[in-house]
């Protein structure tokens, strides 16, 4: 991953790969998932491949293509990004200058824009267009340095078209080895991750998830997500696991069968998942609690029943007073399940309606989430709101403000959180 801009932060993983910049250091990072996956498969196909995260260790470019210079790298692979795009080409460009001759291979989500694939080739040698992991030990076969002119720009599904669909995501996704987390600076973030579903089949129209992993929801069954608990538990002993699945509980079959999984094979590890409201259903959300999740993420964005409509969140506005009661209960069910729940909204809007925001406030009031995001809506290349997306960055600065001066601050309160934790094991021991 390169550098970030002094004074910022880069997210490269966070929206599907699209990634987020924040207006400081030292802000929330995601670890590199897609990287230390695509090193684990190169270590397979006979590779030795290092992982160099910029960005967590906050290096900046002249100390990191030092740092690569000490590898003496025969390839390089660089993992690009929306909000940091020119400082990413720029990057590109001096790690060039520094390698004459070493072929550089860009990969990431905004390289589905075609605009976007033909800037980058004028700064890599081959542009990898797709999900890569499986298409990088071709690519690296087929890859030349190129002395002048545009880098090819190729899709995955031209380097390795068994593993993947006419669109370039993978097929099967459960083919994908462990990450390689040994290979990066891991513990810098505090929590490993796990990637076990991508893809949904949902109609928001603003979400970059469905443009980096499709609208095919492709999943791991509940043994593999198990296994890769375990593994992740026995081998680095990490504080937290994060599911990194947009909608962990889109198939609740699947999601009840991880969580007896995890209880059959008696894995112990704390984790997190996140889901839309009517995914948290409170038997569903009981048996979380017994397997060990720790934290749900609900994704509510709004109620009012004509914004869910335009935002594709409910099919019309008659669908709206079902979907805000599935939140209601989705937070009752993590209270009762000792399980601290995290309610996401969205603001940003030029056309609010009158008491659009103060009725948002006092819903969140009312139901009482340990904690709430509030997130200006972005507006992410080839999602289907680009373009005419009712938005502005004043508009999300100022009701950001009001709602939060409705939200009274984050009651933390140790003694209860303890004891929810305390009653949830205590269920999960007697179940």
């Amino acid at each position: 991953q390169p550098p970030a801009l002094p004074g910022t932060t880069v997210n490269r993983e966070g929206a599907a790969g699209f990634g987020n910049q924040y207006p400081r250091e030292g802000a929330f990072l995601y670890p590199p998932h897609m990287l230390a996956t695509c090193a684990a498969v190169l270590k397979a196909a006979g590779y030795l491949p290092a992982v160099l995260d910029a960005a967590a260790e906050r290096l900046s470019p002249r100390e990191a293509l030092e740092r690569a210079a000490g590898w003496d790298p025969g390839y390089l692979v660089v993992q690009v990004c929306w909000p940091a795009w020119e400082a990413d080409l720029a990057f590109c460009r001096a790690a060039h200058a520094r390698f004459p001759g070493v072929p550089i291979i860009v990969v990431g989500t905004i390289l589905r824009h075609g605009d976007f694939a033909r800037d980058a080739a004028g700064a890599a040698d081959m542009v990898l267009v797709g999900e890569p992991e499986q298409a990088l030990p071709a690519a690296l076969e087929r890859v030349r340095p190129l002395a002048q002119g545009p880098a090819p720009v190729v899709p995955a599904v031209e380097l390795a078209p068994q593993q993947y669909d006419a669109e370039s995501y993978l097929r099967d996704i459960e083919s994908l080895p462990p990450p390689a987390w040994e290979l990066t600076p891991w513990k810098r973030y505090g929590f490993l991750s796990v990637l076990s579903s991508r893809g949904c089949d949902q109609s928001c129209v603003y979400c970059p998830y469905v443009v980096g992993w499709g609208r095919r929801f492709r999943a791991w069954g509940p043994a593999r997500v198990r296994e890769e608990l375990r593994w992740l538990a026995e081998r680095f002993a990490p504080p937290r696991v994060m599911f990194r699945d947009a909608v962990f509980g889109r198939d609740r079959g699947r999601a009840a069968g991880i969580c007896e999984a995890i209880l059959r094979g008696n894995v112990h590890v704390s984790w997190e998942c996140e889901s839309r409201p009517e995914h948290f259903d409170p038997e569903l959300v009981r048996l979380m609690g017994r397997a060990g999740c720790a934290r749900a993420k609900i994704g509510l964005e709004s109620v009012e029943p004509a914004r869910l409509a335009a935002l594709g969140r409910v099919g019309d506005v008659s669908q709206a007073e079902m979907y805000v009661e599935a939140a209601r209960q989705a937070v009752a069910g993590c209270r009762h399940a000792g399980i601290r729940s995290h309610v996401y909204v969205m603001v940003g809007w030029k056309d609010a309606l009158p008491g659009e925001i103060e009725r948002l406030g006092a819903f969140l009031q009312e139901l009482g989430a340990d904690d709430v995001s509030i997130k200006p809506a972005e507006v992410y290349p080839l999602t289907a709101w680009e373009g005419w997306a009712p938005v502005d960055a004043e508009a999300g600065a100022r009701q950001a403000e009001g709602l939060a001066r409705i939200l009274p601050p984050p009651a933390r309160k140790p003694r209860g959180s303890l004891l929810r934790r305390a009653m949830a094991v205590l269920r999960r021991n007697l179940g």
